[in-house]
């Protein structure tokens, strides 16, 4: 009987989750959902359908006097919500941690644990899980990095934790860390890139760690890394991108790295390129139709999805999101209508799933609260 239930109600949230939406962008519980402000959004959704999204949470009391600089009185503490196909609620207590800033989260055994730049630790960073009643610190406060750390990631692979960052200490090099289940350590050489780096991002393929990022070194363009034998190596030649890069991100698509950001000698447009084992070769060289801010990307069997506020120079141009897909068969496409969410936005996060592409972001329409939005896969 509790297994029929349990079937039921999956198939009853992946019901609410779709909807009848046809071909457009919907609302996922409406415009506005935090109680504050919000800034570095991250989204992810877990085995059994639900959707949580963190973030900055800039939450103003009632009774506050906003400094007129900033707007809000919030210290800018993460909150976590839970869509559960009805409504959204808070995942343990609203803004548990102390004030952070580049928030990013991941799923562990489908509970949400968060990695930040903890500013009551100089900066340094701190990892939390949701233990089911409250959340707790993993490996400590300030426990995964030894100095003030930024562009802050989290991930699971092969059921293990590793986070990244840049360290300010090291020129903004960057380093990679391990939860081995007693502290945090090092993942081939500590501050491995030859100079800054800039927006890393890391990903796992067949057990191997690649690491992509805006490199110092190569004048902002953009390079690729790879773990072997304990040391880290460029993949191809590094800087391969054609101008200065932003918003790099990695992900693979039919077992190949592909890396997509924000290309200056480009216009600042969408730009991509994939490792075919021997060189990197273009996959977009300014596709977007205006410039990429706060790119995010996702990839769901063999497609690849990048969603962006799309700032477009024409009169009125509301610069509001924008989301991408590309695929070998099909090329680009625009996902749905272009410029969907209407106003300007910011700190955009996207999640390509089974049951939708899903994109969170601070929502300019409602006073820069959070909105999420969803598109049905045909």
């Amino acid at each position: 009987m509790n297994k029929i239930l349990k079937i039921v109600g999956a198939s009853v949230l992946v019901f609410l989750l779709m909807g009848a939406c046809g071909n457009t962008w919907q609302e996922v519980g409406g415009r506005g959902v935090s109680d504050g402000m919000v800034s570095f959004c991250s989204i992810e959704r877990s085995q059994d359908g639900y959707i949580y999204v963190a973030y900055k949470d800039q939450f103003s009391p009632p009774d506050c006097v906003p400094n007129p600089a900033v707007g809000h009185c919030g210290l800018g503490e993460i909150s976590v919500i839970k869509w559960d196909g009805q409504d959204w609620n808070p995942v343990g207590e609203p803004r548990f941690s102390f004030p952070a800033s580049f928030v990013s989260m991941q799923l562990y055994r489908d509970q949400p644990l968060v990695a930040f730049h903890d500013t009551q630790v100089n900066g340094q960073v701190s990892v939390m899980e949701f233990t089911g009643e409250s959340w707790d610190y993993i490996g400590g406060q300030a426990g995964a990095s030894d100095d003030v750390s930024y562009f802050v990631r989290l991930y699971v692979f092969q059921d293990q934790l590793f986070v990244s960052y840049i360290e300010e200490g090291s020129d903004m090099r960057a380093s990679l860390r391990r939860w081995n289940g007693a502290f945090w350590e090092d993942v081939g050489e500590r501050q491995f890139t030859p100079g800054p780096a800039h927006y890393l991002s890391v990903q796992m393929h067949n057990g191997m760690l690649y690491a992509a990022f805006k490199d110092g070194a190569q004048e902002g363009r953009v390079s690729v890394m790879l773990l072997s034998d304990g040391k880290w190596n460029y993949v191809g030649v590094p800087g391969f991108s054609l101008g200065e890069a932003d918003f790099v991100n990695l992900t693979f698509m039919n077992g190949n790295p592909v890396v997509a950001y924000a290309d200056y000698s480009l216009g600042g447009k969408l730009s991509a390129m994939q490792w075919n084992g021997t060189v990197w070769i273009s996959l977009a060289e300014g596709v977007s139709e205006g410039v990429v801010n706060q790119l995010a990307v996702s990839e769901l069997n063999g497609t690849l999805f990048a969603a962006f506020q799309d700032i477009r120079s024409e009169k009125n141009a509301t610069d509001s999101i924008t989301v991408m897909q590309y695929s070998e068969a099909k090329g680009w496409q625009t996902v749905g209508k272009p410029l969907f969410s209407g106003d300007a936005v910011d700190h955009v996060a996207l999640f390509a799933s089974e049951s939708g592409i899903f994109t969170a972001f601070a929502d300019n329409s409602v006073g820069n609260l959070l909105s999420v939005m969803r598109h049905e896969l045909p």
